[in-house]
C-alpha cells in the first residue's frame, strides 16, 4: 500500500464514481479502477459496493477514516521535515555584548525575521568572556561580538570594522 494508492482510494469514496475521480486526477478511468482493484486485492476485502453509484462497504470506510488520517499526517511531516531542512521552524540563540545590541540586533533581527517567521530567537546579553563560554558549552549558537582570543575553538566571521 502507497500513498498514492489512499489518495486515488480517498478520490474514488467522494466521488462515488470511478470516471468522475478519474477525470479529478487527470489520470485514466483503467488506471484509477487498477488501483483500487489492486488495493482491494491487497487487503482481502472488496472497498465498494459496485451499482449505478459505488458506496463503500464496511472495509472501505474503515479505510476511508483511516487513510485520510494518514495522509494528514504525512503532509505535516513532510512540512515539518522542509522547515527543518530550510530551518524555518526552530530555535536560534544568540549572544551579543550590551555595547553593541542597539547597534546591531534592530537592523539584523529584522531581517531575519522577515526571512524565517516561525523561528524562535533567545538572546543574551552580556561581556564578551561569558558569552564565548557559553558558546563553547553549546549554550549559544552564535555570538555577535569582538573576536574571540581562543581562535581555535571558532569559527569567525567579521561582519564589519569599528
Amino acid at each position: 500500500m502507497n500513498f498514492l494508492n489512499l489518495e486515488y482510494f480517498l478520490a474514488v469514496a467522494r466521488a462515488k464514481n470511478i470516471t468522475q475521480a478519474a477525470s479529478e486526477l487527470n489520470v485514466s478511468q483503467q488506471a484509477l479502477s487498477k488501483h483500487i482493484l489492486n488495493l482491494e486485492k491487497e487487503l482481502g476485502q472488496e472497498l465498494f459496493e459496485r451499482g449505478k453509484r459505488l458506496e463503500l462497504t464496511d472495509a472501505g470506510s474503515c479505510l476511508a477514516s483511516h487513510a485520510a488520517q494518514i495522509l494528514s499526517m504525512k503532509d505535516q511531516m513532510l512540512k515539518q521535515v522542509t522547515d527543518i531542512t530550510e530551518r524555518r521552524d526552530s530555535d536560534i540563540r544568540i549572544g551579543i555584548t550590551e555595547a553593541r545590541s542597539p547597534v546591531y540586533l534592530p537592523y539584523l533581527l529584522s531581517r531575519f525575521c522577515k526571512a524565517y517567521p516561525e523561528a524562535q530567537v533567545h538572546l543574551t546579553e552580556t561581556t564578551s568572556d561569558v558569552l564565548f563560554n557559553d558558546l563553547q558549552n553549546d549554550k549559544l549558537d552564535l555570538v555577535i561580538g569582538i573576536e574571540p582570543h581562543d581562535k581555535l575553538n571558532f569559527v569567525s566571521v567579521p561582519l564589519c570594522i569599528e
